[in-house]
């Protein structure tokens, strides 16, 4: 079991993060649940944010379908019974509740019936269950009549997110009607992508943007990624081509002297005598850590060296972020936009470059496990105040974390890899 330079294993703060959600379950016959924080709004600085508590919904990103995961990827690791008992009933409670996402987000990875389908299906793996197969390929079924805004293009809740979830289904299941709808959502991405001389990219169905997005979850890096997922699944070049336009996109508007790319979703100069420049966040949804995932995918799939120049670059502003926040005791412990997350980008270089960096991540563990451990002190998740159970911004992302760390096979979510999923025996 490795170390972190004396700290506590990995593996012991995985299971001490898995054992509290487990005791904090509320439970209903055979289903289970909890309740979590989610922040009204992002506070400004020096501000501490305005908190709700609410039940948890059924999808992967704040639901109890990706608490559900992080439980049976554990157990799959500690054979700890209470591990597979709470896993179950957390799948059993996302499928049972999938009719409350909201309409706009039912296809989505993220926010939606494909992550939920997904992690039924990983369950079924994991815990000898092939009933949740049957579960998930009915949920499927249900997201491709789904009604879905020609907007609906990213990771999170709209096609990309759904083609990449449907390219790894089809990996695990060899159901070719799970990649047919992949083909079809991939058609539908490129039919409503906006063309221009810089490339690529697409018009969100939320909150106004001053320009189409770069980025992972809500962007044009993500909606690439998605589209080379399914050039690697299908050969079929026209996926290929539109993905390398949506890089162009981004790359024109690379600033170099930041290392990183614009946050689009505001105008900078909106109510301003001055101008101001856009933001250059540096998170797995927006910025250098997420672009450089999609950057590294690309590296793998195509061995394009202009993607592999991108990712180091990327790679580099990431570093600097993580060493900063180490040394000034600072951030938190989301995958979404905290520091794991940003630490996953330098694990996938190491594993796929040969990059340094995984040492880096390793310090983000040890800081961590030194501060949070063993109830000292809460957790800081994504909600910027207080804890909460969920995966992309609580408790069982930071858990699968820490199991990642220590066990490299089990499979990422923050990009999906078919190869990371691919069942034993099947090349």
């Amino acid at each position: 079991m490795p170390e972190l330079n004396g700290h506590l294993p990995l593996l012991k703060v995985a299971e001490e993060i898995g054992r509290r959600i487990c005791a904090e379950a509320i439970w209903h016959e055979d289903r289970c649940n909890w309740i979590g924080a989610e922040a009204m709004e992002r506070p400004a600085a020096g501000q501490r944010s305005t908190l709700t508590y609410r039940t948890l919904g059924p999808d992967l990103y704040s639901g109890a379908g990706g608490v559900a995961i992080f439980l049976a990827e554990l157990y799959g690791v500690t054979g700890e019974p209470a591990l597979r008992r709470t896993a179950t009933a957390a799948i059993r409670q996302a499928l049972s509740r999938a009719d409350t996402v909201s309409p706009g987000g039912r296809i989505g990875l993220f926010s939606g019936w494909t992550g939920i389908a997904l992690a039924a299906v990983r369950l079924a793996a994991i815990l000898g269950e092939p009933v949740l197969v049957e579960e998930a390929m009915r949920l499927v079924r249900r997201a491709a009549g789904a009604t879905c805004d020609p907007r609906e293009y990213d990771v999170m809740s709209g096609r990309a997110g759904a083609i990449a979830s449907l390219v790894v289904l089809h990996c695990i299941l060899d159901d070719i009607s799970l990649l047919e709808l992949a083909v079809r959502f991939g058609d539908e991405l490129l039919a409503s992508a906006e063309r221009s001389d810089a490339g690529f990219s697409w018009e969100s169905s939320g909150a106004p943007n001053h320009r189409n997005l770069t980025g992972f979850s809500h962007g044009a890096a993500g909606a690439a990624y998605a589209l080379l997922e399914l050039f690697s699944a299908t050969g079929d070049g026209r996926y290929r081509e539109a993905a390398l336009r949506a890089f162009d996109y981004e790359r024109h508007w690379f600033n170099a002297r930041e290392g990183n790319w614009p946050d689009f979703r505001k105008d900078p100069s909106s109510g301003r005598k001055k101008p101001r420049t856009h933001p250059h966040m540096v998170f797995w949804c927006h910025g250098a850590p997420g672009i450089a995932l999609s950057r590294l995918r690309a590296w793998e799939i195509l061995n394009d060296g202009a993607c592999k120049a991108e990712a180091i670059a990327a790679l580099r502003t990431t570093r600097a972020s993580l060493e900063q926040a180490v040394d000034g005791s600072a951030g938190n412990f989301s995958l979404c936009h905290g520091l794991p997350g940003n630490a996953e980008s330098l694990l996938y270089a190491a594993e796929v470059l040969g990059a340094e960096g995984a040492s880096v991540a390793a310090e983000i563990a040890a800081f961590g496990a030194e501060r949070y451990s063993d109830g000292r002190s809460p957790w800081p998740c994504g909600t910027y105040a207080g804890e909460t159970p969920g995966f992309m911004l609580g408790l069982a992302g930071i858990g699968h974390f820490y199991l990642r760390l220590c066990r490299p096979s089990v499979p990422g979510l923050l990009v999906l890899r078919k190869e990371q999923w691919q069942p034993a025996g099947r090349g």
